[in-house]
């Protein structure tokens, strides 16, 4: 799919992982099938990625 969408498939991935949802995803995804998840730390760098995506 990232193939047919930009001639780099690996700009397309990484703007997919920048997506707010994506990340939201990803964090609950992680919460309810990883023990070992540290959401404390899953919202510091998700404030970090949001405020990267804004500027």
């Amino acid at each position: 799919m990232a193939r047919y969408k930009s001639d780099e498939p690996s700009d397309a991935i990484k703007n997919w992982m920048r997506r707010k949802d994506t990340i939201e995803f990803l964090g609950l995804w992680e919460s309810l099938n990883n023990m070992n998840f540290n959401s404390v730390e899953f919202l510091n760098n998700k404030k970090s990625a949001v405020l990267l995506r804004v500027n």
